[in-house]
């Protein structure tokens, strides 16, 4: 899955983080509900539930090299 960066405020350490997470391919998904004639839906749609639950813990700001 491709993998997408999100940035946010830790209240326990009160500074900025970013974390890692997890995306369905959209594209791909597409494709199969229609070679499947719209069996793959259910499975997209949870896959993209699971995904949206789903992420790698934070990391504060000062321990990530971000590109400038």
């Amino acid at each position: 899955m491709p993998q997408k960066l999100y940035a946010r405020h830790c209240p326990t350490c009160d500074r900025g983080v970013i974390g890692v997470k997890n995306a369905p391919s959209h594209l791909l998904h597409l494709i199969l509900a229609l070679v499947t004639f719209g069996l793959w839906i259910p499975i997209w749609i949870l896959l993209t539930l699971l995904a949206a639950t789903s992420m790698v813990p934070e990391m504060p700001l000062h321990d990530v090299a971000l590109p400038i």
